[in-house]
């Protein structure tokens, strides 16, 4: 809480999150498994920025996929309960509405809970709207909710007209890139704006941004990322409405752990320095809550020696520990890729009359623009006799794959690379 914003004066804040997939399991190397690190851990660490009278946090908003799958009905309901009981003691109203993946569970649990100071909106496939009181202000919240797990039409066609005087807040959970064809409640930010409401909180799209804001729109991204694909901070959003009605937003990073790829030039370096310069690299941006950070490195650069090539593979798989502004953060270097060069000089080895010869000038010719064109034009004319396997031309992994076949006939030969 030390870093937190100062709450002023006159001032409503509101946390707004989504995508929590409470009973999602997380890929992590037993070593450092924890309870931290999962999405009821990242639940746990929200209810309690929330709850904690320091924040001056006023209510809540979730905008869908609380739960991960319908059949999570013991451990992922029972931490979103104990949540929402320490929530209903701080007097903290939840305002909430189900998404693709707990549209049947989350309206199973609002029947059998009935806590009164939760409110889900929207589960008969109609907008509804909650009206709180913070003060003598009103804030009003409108919110539509999935009614199957698959919805092809655009929600935002139903959506009542804005009443005037009124500060409107909606949630909702679906495709806002307006992806044609998607089964997941399609619209456009565009409809958004145009719709009079003073800020929009979205789920689905696992990607943290603010697409708008004027006015604010706030894609609120997974609560904590899920895979590798869901990369950097993740936490949940700060929505704060000053004295005058002016919105002030920022995304508050609450997730235990991050996935994170880097990308180290090694040119030059011993490789008993690899592992050290790479630690003081990932501590350069490391928060207190952080404990654990899931790496992925691509190692670039120059190499004279085709065994420090292998030195790098072998490093997949260790974990090590970054120093912290509060202790230590774990970190598992999860995959290595490589993108390195010999640091021979290609055109020297090209005039060779030897196989080495003849993949360094293969290598020289994938740089040559001409060259990458005519590679493009024939891969294209092969792959449309194989519609069916849906490829990619990939000119960086060709190139890969030549320096890979260089380093071995290197080190078979016994020369540095």
């Amino acid at each position: 809480m030390s870093n937190f914003p100062i709450k002023k004066p006159g001032t409503i804040r509101l946390i707004a999150a989504a995508d929590l997939h409470l009973g999602r399991r997380i890929s992590v190397p037993e070593v450092v498994e924890n309870s931290f690190l999962t999405p009821e851990g990242a639940w746990e660490n929200l209810v309690d920025l929330v709850s904690d009278p320091d924040s001056g946090v006023d209510a809540l908003l979730l905008a869908g996929d609380i739960f991960d799958k319908e059949e999570d009905i013991l451990e992922a309901p029972y931490f979103f309960e104990m949540g929402l009981r320490k929530l209903e003691h701080e007097h903290k109203p939840v305002i909430a509405i189900a998404g693709n993946h707990d549209w049947r569970s989350l309206r199973k649990r609002q029947r059998l809970l009935n806590f009164s100071h939760v409110h889900v909106l929207g589960l008969k496939d109609v907008w509804e709207s909650c009206d709180l009181e913070f003060g003598s202000r009103t804030i009003r919240f409108e919110g539509w909710s999935f009614p199957s797990s698959q919805y092809w039409k655009n929600p935002l066609d139903l959506l009542p007209p804005i009443s005037s005087g009124v500060t409107s807040i909606g949630l909702l959970h679906g495709d806002w890139e307006g992806t044609q064809g998607s089964p997941y409640a399609p619209f456009s930010v565009k409809q958004l704006i145009a719709s009079g409401r003073q800020a929009w909180v979205l789920g689905h799209i696992h990607i943290p941004k603010i697409l708008s804001k004027d006015p604010f729109i706030i894609s609120c991204g997974s609560l904590q990322g899920l895979d590798s694909s869901e990369q950097g901070e993740r936490g949940a959003w700060l929505i704060d409405i000053d004295a005058q009605g002016e919105l002030h937003v920022q995304m508050i990073p609450l997730a235990a752990l991050r996935w994170e790829t880097v990308s180290l030039d090694i040119t030059g370096l011993k490789e008993e320095d690899y592992e050290s310069v790479l630690q003081k690299k990932v501590e350069k941006n490391l928060r207190a809550s952080l404990k654990c950070i899931s790496l992925e490195v691509i190692w670039k650069g120059q190499i004279n020696d085709p065994m420090k090539k292998e030195a790098l593979k072998r490093l997949e798989g260790s974990y090590f520990h970054l120093k912290s502004p509060t202790g230590f953060v774990d970190c598992h270097l999860r995959k290595s890729s490589l993108d390195l060069r010999p640091s021979i000089d290609l055109n020297i080895l090209a005039q060779e009359q030897s196989l080495i010869g003849q993949v360094a000038k293969q290598i020289l010719q994938l740089e040559n623009q001409e060259e990458q064109a005519r590679l493009q034009e024939l891969f294209a004319k092969e792959s449309s006799n194989y519609p069916h396997l849906a490829l990619d031309f990939d000119l960086k992994e060709l190139q890969l794959q030549g320096y890979e076949m260089l380093f071995d006939l290197l080190a078979q030969r016994g020369e540095p690379g």
